[in-house]
């Protein structure tokens, strides 16, 4: 077997065997208190319950600050929404069944309206599925579930994005007999209630090896979708694009450089066409800019700099233009930022420092210029995710907030934005103390992400102080971390 194409084959089976059978769901009835204002930070937020393992929580916000979070645990797919700024959450749902199949790997998107939309992937009875349910009162009722599609091999990767209109576009990747790997695509113009059945491959199912994929709709309903692509020698980030919801597309064509590997392509797209794509390559963050929804695309800009290691990419862009950036270079979060759909960017500016490991950065960016960035931050005996934000595109940026409580293991923080600055952030995290995983969140309201609200000082204060002891001894020595592969 090829040395390249069985480390891609390993690396994608490592993620099939997540999650842990446990426990039945405990309830949270919400309350009616005054939403989280301007200049409050909500409390921390225990989204999932006690007594099995959560984890891959995701989450979005619409253009009224209802927040709807999904996430998995021990095999079901739950659901929680709020309405008031993330002070108090519904009582959750289960969108899956464990007597129909076991569930992971959700991902969500949600529309300025409250129209959201899950996937997910599925097993049962010796079978793969991609599965899908929809909201259209933000997150209250869901419609029953849908495949997208079914196989007796892998299916994983799933993806979806919906537009304001309520057109929508789902991707995941399939696997064949041949253990060739083809990125595959579905549309909805209802919302996610229904779709337009067979799927499309995006790739060769014969022949080529495609994974990760990121897909983006805008207002208008053109589509881009960006994957890793095998060309027989090196991974090369491949794009494909739709002016029609879907239903049809462009061909194929390779945004990186050939001769070396890319990993974890990311992509964002705003409401007028403007793409951004980054990735890694060789160690350094690229990127390139499309201004018709990657129907072409411009030069390749380095984003990170020669002499270290960047990696886990992640980009923004906001209907003005304004686009953000931010990756993980040497344990160091870094950032830039452009004001020209990503033509050119401003230098690099450090997030972090070096007294820590910053990893799983986040980062978004609105029609204000409102930017916020969050990461996992890791002090050599504990990790908790933090954040900075920016009222000028990401020019300027103030004060690390710490968001999570320390005394356990946090990774995978995503966070969603909207055109009000209202922020919520979710994130999994391994508490010591009952050796559980839960999903977790907190929401703040610009400028409430300008100022440290010494929410955890007290808290964050003996061992900050005991790890400036060991720098000081010269003793200091990161601790590996938990890291899941994120697809």
């Amino acid at each position: 077997m090829n040395t390249k194409f069985a480390h891609i084959t390993m690396s994608i089976a490592s993620t099939v065997l997540l999650g842990v059978l446990g426990a039945g769901m405990g309830l949270a009835v919400p309350v009616s208190p005054a939403a989280a204002a301007d200049g409050v930070m909500s409390p921390t937020s225990d989204l999932s319950a006690h007594g099995a393992a959560a984890t891959t929580p995701q989450v979005g916000v619409d253009a009224s600050g209802r927040a709807i979070s999904v996430w998995e645990r021990s095999g079901v797919i739950q659901t929680r929404w709020s309405s008031d700024g993330g002070v108090t959450w519904s009582t959750a749902v289960d969108l899956t069944n464990l007597s129909d199949s076991y569930s992971f790997t959700p991902r969500l998107s949600v529309d300025s309206s409250g129209r959201a939309i899950a996937v997910w992937r599925a097993q049962a009875g010796g079978g793969n599925a991609i599965q899908t349910r929809s909201s259209s009162d933000g997150g209250v009722t869901w419609s029953p579930v849908v495949n997208l599609a079914t196989a007796a091999r892998n299916l994983f990767n799933p993806r979806v994005s919906v537009n304001s209109e309520g057109k929508a576009i789902a991707l995941w990747v399939s696997t064949n007999r041949r253990q060739q790997f083809t990125v595959q695509a579905n549309s909805s113009t209802d919302g996610g209630v229904t779709w337009t059945g067979a799927a499309i491959d995006l790739t060769n199912p014969t022949s080529d090896i495609a994974i990760k994929p990121q897909v983006s709709i805008d207002s208008s309903g053109r589509v881009t979708a960006l994957w890793e692509h095998y060309d027989g020698s090196n991974l090369v980030a491949q794009s494909r694009t739709s002016s029609d919801g879907g239903l049809t597309w462009s061909s194929p064509a390779n945004l990186s450089p050939t001769g070396q590997d890319v990993d974890k392509p990311r992509l964002s797209i705003d409401g007028l066409g403007r793409a951004l794509a980054v990735w890694t390559r060789d160690g350094i963050v690229q990127s390139r800019s499309s201004a018709d929804a990657g129907l072409t695309w411009s030069a390749v800009v380095d984003l990170s700099s020669n002499g270290g290691y960047a990696e886990d990419p992640e980009v923004s862009i906001d209907a003005s233009g304004r686009a953000i950036a931010v990756w993980a270079r040497d344990s160091i979060i870094q950032t830039r930022s452009s004001s020209d759909g990503g033509l050119t960017w401003t230098a690099a500016v450090d997030l972090t420092g070096v007294d820590g490991s910053a990893y799983d950065p986040e980062a978004s960016i609105d029609g204000a210029g409102r930017a916020v960035a969050a990461w996992a931050f890791y002090n050599g005996m504990q990790s908790t995710v933090q954040s900075r934000a920016s009222t000028d595109g990401g020019v300027n940026w103030s004060a690390v907030v710490d968001l999570s409580n320390p005394e356990g293991d946090v990774e995978g923080p995503q966070l969603s934005a909207n055109s009000s600055g209202r922020v919520f952030i979710v994130w999994e995290r391994f508490d010591w103390n009952d050796n559980e995983n839960r999903a977790q969140t907190r929401s703040f309201l610009f400028p409430a992400a300008l100022a440290d609200t010494g929410a955890n000082d007290s808290a964050m204060g003996a061992s900050l102080v005991a790890t400036a002891g060991l720098i000081t001894a010269g003793a200091f020595t990161l601790a590996m971390r938990r890291r899941r592969a994120r697809f």
